[in-house]
């Protein structure tokens, strides 16, 4: 009966994420050939500020949901709403208050009505998360689904306006501020959560989960969307522009391919952990996700060529970025079985010093080869950052919460997408300076590896120390099962 349910869940939000996935894909690649290429790299910045935005108005609140729910019920998402309504209100007027820098920041100058209807967005947006929390650890799959399928109907009615009638990216930003508006009233009404008076000390509980994995989520984001920053201030937006097409391309098939388990991962994953078995199961869970991912970009990779000229003709000359990209992710995906282990350890705060030493690597690395060699240059800045912070979670995580993975299976995989990425590279030719000096890189993070380490040691060290399965080795799983309350 449990596997029914999981099934049916997981294949409900499938349709639902599916369909939202497919629409922001085609309207990517519609809007690649009917935007002018300013146009279409403000687009871009568009699309990563109104996903950056959610998470930081929303200060760690959507996990802390999951972890408390069991406790507190529906306090937990009344109490996270008042919050997150004063708190983005507060926030989203003082950005008012510095306006043109923000314009700038954003990409934004010079586009006026721009500001307000961004800010509108965001606000909706963060305030939609609670009650899609909501639904989603209460197994309203059809619902939630069923919101994804509305705003990305109403986008798709703005792609056409735009491409049929020729309305450039303002009829866009029209159609992304109706979905917000409207998936917001949707979910509040669906689930009834409502405003009410801040229960301090559940609060309190729940930022102090949730915001130690704040500044790590923010710094993903950074590490992710800060090429595109970069390339606006010491390039330019023309140059941006064929760069976020094979992103685009690579991020949104990594997006369609993983959202069904990331909407249903969290809450079921505290449910596995209850059980006698939970370790095994949750290990093999992540196992499949895992090799699932990187088959899916192993797939890219070998076919980078022939998808950018269907998805973006007019910038098929950035298939050699989509490897590089497309192994980046495959990285990505090692800090998400690694977190599962930090968040059931209730380990949050080691995440951050991981996050910080690839985030860092990945900015100097943006900010030296942009420059030099362009679009090259930023995926290989990508692919550094991401493996710093994919191998050193994992390698902190099998010290707090052991879980015996399937390392035959794992290595055969990787062994996959190693050879997938290098031969497509070679395939499609990044160039010996860029090759020179990717090596470079790998060999200067083999040389910071004692202080990456040693900043690891000074800060998440307490973390460590505290964590209820901090003497669990791997010699088999020795923890107890999960009580009522999330305690051991």
């Amino acid at each position: 009966m449990e596997t029914d349910m999981v099934t049916k869940s997981y294949l409900t939000y499938a349709a639902g994420t599916l369909l939202s996935q497919a629409t922001g894909f085609s309207v990517a690649a519609l809007l690649a050939r009917s935007l002018t290429t300013r146009d279409y790299a403000t687009y871009g910045l568009l699309a990563t500020t109104t996903a950056l935005g959610p998470v930081i108005l929303t200060f760690g609140l959507v996990p802390a949901i999951f972890r408390f729910w069991e406790h507190a019920g529906r306090r937990a998402a009344d109490t996270a709403l008042t919050f997150v309504v004063i708190s983005s209100a507060a926030i989203l007027g003082l950005a008012a208050l510095f306006r043109p820098a923000v314009e700038s920041v954003l990409g934004l100058a010079g586009r006026k009505d721009f500001f307000v209807a961004v800010g509108l967005i965001l606000f909706s947006e963060a305030v939609s998360q609670i009650p899609l929390s909501r639904m989603r650890v209460e197994g309203r799959a059809s619902r939630y689904s069923g919101i994804l399928i509305m705003k990305a109907i109403i986008i798709a009615c703005g792609a056409a306006v735009t491409v049929v009638l020729n309305r450039g990216i303002e009829a866009m930003v029209v159609a992304l501020l109706l979905s917000s508006v409207a998936g917001a009233l949707a979910a509040l009404f669906a689930t009834r959560v409502t405003l009410t008076s801040v229960q301090v000390g559940l609060l309190k509980k729940m930022l102090s989960f949730g915001l130690p994995l704040q500044p790590a989520i923010l710094l993903n984001f950074l590490l992710s969307y800060a090429d595109r920053y970069v390339f606006a201030a010491v390039a330019s937006l023309t140059a941006l522009a064929p760069y976020v097409a094979a992103s685009s391309l690579v991020g949104g098939v990594n997006a369609a391919a993983s959202a069904p388990f990331a909407l249903l991962w969290p809450p079921l994953m505290y449910r596995m952990a209850r059980g006698l078995d939970g370790a095994k199961v949750i290990a093999a869970t992540l196992t499949l996700f895992f090799s699932g991912t990187v088959l899916i970009n192993s797939a890219l990779a070998l076919m980078a060529g022939p998808l950018m000229s269907v998805y973006a003709p007019a910038y098929s000359r950035t298939a050699a970025y989509v490897p590089l990209l497309a192994l980046s992710y495959s990285f990505f995906a090692v800090f998400v079985v690694a977190n599962s282990a930090f968040q059931l350890a209730t380990a949050t705060r080691v995440v951050l010093p991981i996050m910080v030493a690839g985030t860092c690597i990945n900015l100097f690395a943006n900010l030296l080869l942009i420059p030099r060699l362009g679009g090259t240059g930023a995926a290989i800045a990508n692919l550094l950052g991401y493996s710093v912070i994919g191998l050193g979670s994992f390698r902190a995580s099998s010290r707090l919460y052991y879980l015996p993975y399937e390392w035959r299976s794992l290595g055969i995989v990787c062994s996959i997408g190693v050879v997938s990425t290098a031969t497509a590279t070679l395939q499609l030719g990044i160039g010996p300076n860029a090759a020179l000096l990717t090596v470079c890189f790998g060999l200067a993070v083999l040389c910071l590896r004692p202080v990456v380490l040693e900043f690891h040691r000074l800060i998440a060290q307490p973390a460590l120390r505290d964590s209820p399965n901090r003497q669990v080795t791997p010699g088999g799983p020795n923890q107890t099962p999960l009580g009522p309350d999330g305690a051991r």
